[in-house]
């Protein structure tokens, strides 16, 4: 079994699905950490929009070298105007997620906020996954259910602390957001749109709008040497990379399936956070760590993913 980039001419077709979804989970987790790294003033936005910018650029290059082994058009069964339009949607929805989670975060705190946005994820998108026919599988419903009680155990803060109910509210909305541009990129998928150029497109205009919005802000901090590292690890290991291992395997797992997988992501983050930031865990999140591997197992098994 060999994994690389397309262009290099090594095949990813060879990988399951779900292990490329987890693989790009375990790449999103690291993000957090990275922004540990950057100056305190910087803000959601402009965190999002170095991150976006950095994954956008590599991305459309990337599709530009593999432009000569794309799908072949006669293969795409959708109107050009409806694929830009539902691309437009997802490069939205990726916006949305990233100013949302961002503020949810910082409005209620790591814990709560990464648990309300990330868990409520593979709900959202089992749902809005019945719009592409996708059944609700019991198999899926209770390694959903498994991997959210890890994340309760996991990252819920048990010192009794009151819980900004706006920041919830943000998590909320990015865990709509995830499920938003999950959904659209499945159906993009479906209808033999090429995966790299779904991507691609997708963080190019997500990219564009946050950089429309950022017009007048400051940020010369990227180029201090620690942010600068940081800032590169967000938009290359923590986004492009990782994005394109998620389209590779959305093309082969069911939307609400690669949701649930994606729950990895926490369990990443935490255990970076205690391995790297000194950050303790107790008996109740090792249970929630071995609660959410079970989950992932689960999905892994599954014959309908």
């Amino acid at each position: 079994m060999s994994l690389s980039l397309a262009c290099t001419g090594v095949r990813v077709n060879a990988v399951p699905g779900w292990l490329l979804v987890l693989l790009g989970a375990g790449l999103w987790g690291t993000a957090g950490t990275a922004q540990a790294f950057l100056p305190s003033e910087v803000t959601p936005s402009q965190t999002a929009t170095v991150r976006l910018v950095i994954g956008g650029v590599l991305l459309g290059f990337f599709v530009l070298l593999l432009r000569p082994r794309t799908v072949a058009p006669s293969s795409v069964t959708m109107k050009r105007g409806l694929i830009a339009l539902l691309i437009t949607a997802s490069a939205v929805s990726i916006v949305l997620f990233q100013v949302c989670f961002f503020s949810g975060v910082r409005a209620t705190g790591v814990a709560v906020g990464t648990l309300v946005a990330i868990g409520s994820g593979p709900v959202f998108t089992g749902l809005l996954g019945l719009l592409l026919r996708e059944r609700i599988t019991s198999r899926w419903m209770t390694a959903t259910g498994i991997v959210l009680t890890g994340l309760v155990l996991l990252l819920a803060p048990w010192s009794g602390d009151p819980v900004d109910w706006h920041g919830v509210l943000f998590a909320l909305g990015a865990g709509l957001a995830y499920a938003c541009y999950t959904v659209l990129a499945r159906l993009l998928l479906l209808n033999g749109v090429p995966g790299e150029t779904i991507v691609a497109s997708l963080f190019v205009i997500a990219a564009a709008l946050l950089v429309l919005t950022q017009l007048g802000e400051d940020f010369s901090w990227v180029f201090t040497s620690d942010a600068l590292v940081a800032a590169l690890w967000l938009g290359v290991a923590a986004t492009a990379i990782p994005y394109f291992l998620w389209i590779k395997g959305l093309a082969s797992v069911t939307a609400a399936s690669a949701a649930t997988v994606t729950l990895a992501e926490p369990l990443v983050a935490a255990l970076l956070a205690v391995t790297l930031l000194a950050e303790p865990l107790t008996v109740l999140g090792a249970a929630g760590v071995a609660a959410i591997i079970a989950g992932m197992v689960l999905i892994a098994r599954s014959p309908g993913k």
